[in-house]
């Protein structure tokens, strides 16, 4: 079985959470708190505005969008143990949007976390013309706005193969071991006879 090699799977395996990495594979409920919360409903709240207006909300900078497509998730084949899955906030043109809530960590922060990198090779893999990233992050306990913008760079590309090559073999073996992609067939068959009918 192919792993569906993600940002959020690898960083949760990276932090040793694997118990949260499982259920977060097999679509199962995590746990929230109050931060998770409001990233989803800001998530929720820049998609809907982007989708209407083509413009992002005044609080992650309002810059004008000309045909943005957001939350377009992304599997592309990587090699003969994952295929890469991004899921990016906004693409538009040759840029992709990453906004970000909350007062843990600033855009340079992002900046240099391997989210950024993974969505540009997952966009170059799928031969999406994607040359840098803006990261917007809005602390909304304080109304501050700060951006970092991120080129597309051989290096950048280099260091998503690197984090996905660091951490998808364990995963994988760990997942073959401990019959995860069965419960994960298991759960996708379940999902397809309840809505087929």
């Amino acid at each position: 079985m192919k792993l569906r090699c993600s940002f959020s799977l690898l960083s949760m395996w990276r932090r040793g959470q694997f118990d949260m990495a499982v259920n977060s594979y097999l679509h199962r409920e995590l746990p929230m708190n109050q931060a998770m919360s409001e990233g989803i409903m800001w998530d929720q709240h820049i998609t809907e505005w982007v989708d209407l207006y083509k413009r992002l909300p005044d609080e992650f900078g309002g810059d004008e969008l000309l045909k943005p497509k957001t939350q377009e998730k992304i599997i592309v084949p990587y090699n003969d143990m994952c295929d890469l899955v991004i899921l990016p906030d906004i693409l538009d043109g040759n840029m992709l949007w990453e906004n970000k809530t909350g007062d843990s960590k600033d855009s340079a922060d992002y900046a240099i976390d391997f989210q950024i990198a993974m969505y540009f090779l997952g966009c170059e893999l799928s031969g999406r013309n994607i040359d840098m990233a803006l990261i917007n992050h809005y602390n909304q306990h304080t109304n501050e706005l700060d951006r970092t913008l991120v080129w597309k760079t051989p290096q950048e590309l280099e260091r998503g193969r690197n984090f996905i090559e660091t951490l998808a073999p364990e995963i994988h073996n760990y997942f073959s071991e401990n019959g995860i992609f069965e419960l994960d067939k298991e759960a996708k068959e379940a999902y397809n006879s309840k809505y087929d009918n």
